[in-house]
């Protein structure tokens, strides 16, 4: 490449009447000496850019594998026939189906379930008075609704921070122990349940 690059900047620096005779065409007036070398990058282009897209796709290709499905031939094959039903068959059955689907849904009413964090916080203190130790978990029911839970853990955290619950954890992610303050650490345990929790007016009812 070098080379012709040299070949063609000598080229270019001396006129046409001064090449030797061999090398002077009729064509030579007014053309490029660049312009094979641009054809030749261009070709060049092409075939990089086409040997690029043939790797991509046996790239791909041998990320695939291939699935063989072998067809029984011969005594091994079993031929299961469909045996011939008219629209009537074929609507009995439909219904038949569609009845016993009926039977298993379980009809249920949705209820609208206010719960506040006010509320959520007496409960706790009502079982501090028979319980000094337990688990978050139990303060819930078997399937507790979303309102339901944020309320319970916003008032577990109010409560700590009133000094009337100590919240522990044995690790990460672990279950939440909640546990009986001592009276020394709680002066204001009362003092949210006068005008409420702040939380309350943020929380939603639960649908």
């Amino acid at each position: 490449m070098a080379a012709t690059l040299m070949y063609i900047k000598s080229r270019m620096l001396l006129p046409v009447e001064s090449r030797p005779e061999e090398e002077i065409s009729p064509s030579d007036e007014g053309q490029d000496p660049r312009w094979a070398l641009v054809q030749q990058l261009i070709q060049y282009k092409r075939v990089k850019e086409t040997a690029a897209i043939i790797r991509g796709l046996v790239d791909e290709r041998q990320g695939l594998l291939a699935r063989y499905v072998t067809q029984p031939q011969g005594e091994d094959a079993v031929v299961r026939p469909v045996a011939p039903a008219d629209r009537i068959e074929l609507w009995n059955t439909f219904n038949l189906v569609l009845r016993r689907l009926a039977e298993r849904i379980q009809p249920g009413n949705i209820a609208l379930e206010i719960v506040t964090v006010s509320d959520r916080m007496e409960s706790i203190l009502k079982r501090l008075e028979t319980e000094t130790t337990f688990a978050f978990t139990s303060l819930l029911p078997e399937r507790p609704t979303v309102g339901y839970l944020v309320a319970t853990f916003l008032a577990c955290l109010e409560l700590a921070r009133l000094g009337s619950l100590r919240l522990e954890q044995d690790a990460s992610f672990a279950e939440i122990n909640c546990s009986k303050a001592q009276p020394a650490a709680a002066p204001h345990a009362g003092e949210a349940l006068e005008g409420g929790s702040e939380f309350d007016s943020s929380t939603a009812p639960a649908e």
